[in-house]
């Protein structure tokens, strides 16, 4: 069997596969890494290869081990042009670029065999093709393997957003009778903050507006009031900027006060 341009029709057939996948309404996760596999780790390589050794006849182990390596360095390469572009670099736009490059290498290598005969190619008997393909879906399922993790994660959902707010003893010295009040923003984007400390019922602090990026924490000590009272009930309230009357989080510790403050007798606190 011998047809000069098979192999390019085969590459043009991965690049109208990944377009058309792409280009549904809803693609899914796991075919597009699949179909994704030929197009990053091989397509690009080939051509370069061929195009650089067409004089010279390479079996089929040459050629899968430098259209890997040249596949791997023409996606950095389109990487790192992506990322300087004002589009920037995402699953998209290196999809297209590598589709661009297949494409165009393709056309290059049609045009660079034009005036040699399909005589001039090896014929290639069934034993040797399904030898062939073989090789070829080994290598394919050991990329899919490789490659499983990444597609589980696209096709996890992400994590919900959230902000972590805590009000906890403050184990320092000097400090028995004093809380720590803490914000972490675990929310996609940064966030503002409203917060209220009330003890039974009485306002005895406030923050009117505390900004954190994503995964900042803010954490403040409050030492506690001298009330008449000998337990505290402490809450705090979190409020977002965005929407002002709505409690956001919610938190309270109740304390248990001993002793009247003077030195002889100083003020002790059980949480």
């Amino acid at each position: 069997m011998r047809l000069k341009n098979l192999d390019v029709l085969l590459l043009l057939l991965v690049v109208v596969a990944n377009v058309f996948h792409v280009w549904l309404g809803r693609p899914v996760a796991v075919i597009g890494g699949v179909l994704a596999l030929p197009l990053v780790f091989v397509c690009p390589g080939y051509v370069l290869a061929e195009l650089v050794f067409k004089k010279r006849l390479l079996d089929i182990f040459q050629r899968l081990l430098l259209s890997i390596g040249g596949s791997l360095a023409l996606d950095i390469l389109g990487g790192m042009l992506l990322n300087i572009l004002p589009g920037g670099l995402n699953s998209q736009s290196w999809m297209l670029l590598l589709c661009l490059i297949t494409v165009l290498g393709s056309g290059a290598l049609v045009y660079a065999r034009h005036d040699q005969a399909s005589a001039d190619y090896p014929r290639l008997h069934m034993s040797a093709l399904c030898a062939h393909l073989f090789c070829g879906v080994l290598v394919l399922v050991m990329m899919v393997m490789i490659m499983r993790y990444d597609i589980h994660g696209m096709a996890t959902p992400a994590r919900p957003a959230f902000t972590q707010f805590w009000l906890l003893p403050a184990r320092q010295a000097n400090r028995n009778c004093a809380v720590t009040l803490g914000i972490q923003n675990f929310e996609r984007t940064p966030a503002s903050y409203r917060i209220v400390v009330n003890a039974n019922n009485n306002l005895v602090a406030g923050w009117s507006l505390i900004r954190l990026a994503p995964q900042q924490t803010w954490q403040h000590i409050i030492p506690l009031p001298q009330m008449k009272e000998n337990t505290i009930l402490l809450e705090a309230f979190l409020y977002q900027t965005n929407q002002p009357e709505r409690v956001y989080r919610h938190v309270a510790i109740h304390v248990h006060v001993t002793g009247d403050g003077p030195v002889s007798h100083p003020q002790q606190c059980a949480f």
